[in-house]
């Protein structure tokens, strides 16, 4: 009965507006700052989703780690719902990250880490988006049962369709978007 009720949590987590910066025209913002107003979505999607994730664990402690899983497909669902009135392409990419760390630490961080470096080695972001919600299966699988396997499996896919476009432009060997093009 919990599976429900904290995917429903995780997807009201999701929908909470986030508060917006000003702008700050004429110059553009130096070192921290222009660091954190790059990644401040990112973040603010992974401590909405850990919220999610601990909420789930501390309201169904009989569900184990499988809360924080369920907690996090809720987040996800509703970070790609078209309820939102400004989808990011990197929507959802912190929450599948957030809720695999919580749902198993070393697993999580082995996958996380195995997915940024082949986003390093390869230059395609979207490795580091994909791939570590696709690694996580086997081993929330095996040391989980397989409705972690299955619940992972959901996550990299919904992640996948997602990111359609730009999966369907890295397998056609399209450039990256911070490459640049020197052909004539």
């Amino acid at each position: 009965m919990f599976r429900p009720i904290c995917v429903l949590i995780g997807f009201a987590l999701s929908c909470v507006p986030l508060p917006s910066l000003p702008s700050q025209e004429g110059s553009p913002p130096a070192g921290r700052m222009a660091l954190y107003l790059k990644y401040r979505p990112l973040l603010l999607e992974a401590a909405l989703t850990a919220a999610a994730c601990a909420l789930t664990r501390l309201l169904f402690c009989s569900g184990g780690e499988l809360t924080a899983l369920w907690a996090g497909l809720g987040v996800l669902l509703g970070r790609l719902s078209p309820l939102r009135k400004d989808p990011r392409p990197e929507d959802g990419t912190a929450a599948v990250w957030t809720c695999e760390i919580f749902f198993s630490p070393v697993w999580g961080v082995l996958c996380c880490a195995a997915g940024a470096g082949a986003a390093f080695l390869t230059g395609h972001e979207l490795l580091a988006a994909l791939l570590p919600a696709a690694l996580f299966a086997f081993p929330a699988d095996l040391f989980s049962g397989p409705e972690a396997g299955v619940v992972t499996l959901v996550l990299a896919g919904l992640l996948a369709y997602h990111r359609r476009a730009d999966l369907a432009g890295m397998i056609e060997g399209e450039d990256n978007e911070d490459s640049t093009d020197d052909s004539v």
